[in-house]
């Protein structure tokens, strides 16, 4: 519950909270808003089920297999991140060390299941892909492993990553809006198309 409970700043769920915040928006809204970005699939509550479903169909498989299987035919993009199964990918380009932390102390504890065990080996497997565990895997994987079905833990995730979309928004909405953290001129690009 803890690893889940702040997305952090740089989660687009978090972003709108802060933007809904410091925008002066009623404070009511902000955590709905937050959540209706939460509740998509880009790391959000959408994945969830889809990564359930990934565990429950690969987890007899070894995860090597799954690697010459799958991974190794899809191409990843030139640029941007790259999910190319539900709850693994990259985040800016690399392995999102933060999902891996929780997964790896929650395959410590003696309660650990199955789906996190598989997921662990398949995110060692996949390393040199610069892909690893992404929150919404260390999610489902955990979910699966308590019993949960999988149409169930949308809403479950979103619930547990509330108290920190609520924090940052109210947060924002006690300060001006210069107090946002945008981008300086120099830092915006803007690429001719043909």
């Amino acid at each position: 519950m803890i690893a889940l409970m702040n997305p952090g700043p740089r989660h687009p769920a978090t972003r709108a909270a802060m933007n809904a915040g410091v925008g002066k928006t009623d404070t009511v809204h902000i955590l709905p808003i937050s959540l209706s970005i939460l509740g998509g699939k880009h790391l959000g509550a959408g994945e969830i089920e889809d990564a359930m479903r990934f565990f429950r169909k690969m987890n007899k498989s070894k995860a090597e297999d799954v690697y010459n299987k799958i991974l190794k035919e899809r191409v990843p993009p030139n640029e941007g991140d790259w999910r190319p199964v539900p709850g693994f990918g990259s985040r800016f380009g690399d392995i999102d060390e933060m999902p891996r932390q929780f997964a790896n102390y929650l395959k410590s504890l003696p309660g650990a299941g199955k789906s996190l065990s598989w997921g662990s080996k398949l995110a060692d497997t996949v390393k040199p892909l610069k892909i690893g565990w992404l929150t919404t895997g260390v999610a489902a994987a955990v979910f699966s492993d308590l019993g949960f079905h999988p149409r169930d833990c949308a809403g479950l995730f979103q619930l547990l990553s509330s108290p920190g979309l609520l924090a940052h928004g109210l947060e924002m909405a006690k300060k001006p809006i210069t107090a946002m953290p945008f981008l300086s001129d120099e830092e915006y690009k803007i690429e001719k198309t043909l």
